[in-house]
């Protein structure tokens, strides 16, 4: 399956994903600098589990207040 494209947190990302194994499909991008790679027994899955994982990712936040 080609590169394909996904929005998380407003934000377009290119996802690929690929059969591994007999029922074994990676989902594999990068989201805020870091790899994250996914698996599930359908290609569908696989990109569900890799936005799921973009999603919770934690995002640091700058709470510095002005005076």
């Amino acid at each position: 399956m080609p590169e394909q494209k996904i929005m998380v947190s407003q934000r377009s990302c290119a996802v690929h994903v690929y059969l591994m194994a007999n029922h074994v499909w990676i989902a594999d991008g990068e989201f805020l600098g870091d790899q994250l790679r996914a698996r599930g027994n359908t290609a569908e899955e696989a990109m569900s589990a890799w936005r799921r994982a973009a999603a919770s990712k934690p995002r640091i936040t700058s709470n510095v207040s002005q005076r």
